[in-house]
């Protein structure tokens, strides 16, 4: 009967070390991509909050000074090319946001070609 030695439980040990460095490298990648996500999602969200404020303002400045204009569009930037865009309208005498909606005025630029593999090698 063989015996297993030192050497066979020191790379067992030694391996499982790795393995588990490895799993703990790639928990805290993976928490700090979460984290960064979080706060890009945090900032959009304030962003939006405020853009969508302004519009309020601007429709309570148009309800103290007197228009004739059934309709109106109102466009705040929230980030560089996406604008949150309402449609104010006039019910009973008073300006209201109707509805809103962002949109991206970017336009898509596609500079490299994407491969697509066609099933043929």
């Amino acid at each position: 009967m063989k015996r297993n030695g030192v050497g066979t439980a020191s790379f067992v040990l030694i391996a499982l070390v790795l393995a588990l460095t490895c799993f703990s490298l790639l928990a805290l990648y993976q928490a700090d991509l979460q984290n960064r996500m979080s706060r890009s999602s945090i900032d959009y969200s304030s962003r939006y909050y405020e853009a969508l404020a302004s519009i309020s303002e601007q429709v309570d400045a148009m309800n103290q000074t007197r228009m004739d204009e059934d309709k109106k569009y109102i466009s705040v930037q929230i980030l560089d090319g996406q604008y949150l865009i309402a449609r104010v309208e006039k019910r009973d005498g008073r300006y209201v946001i109707a509805e809103r909606y962002v949109e991206n005025q970017n336009t898509w630029d596609q500079t490299e070609p994407i491969p697509v593999w066609d099933g043929k090698d």
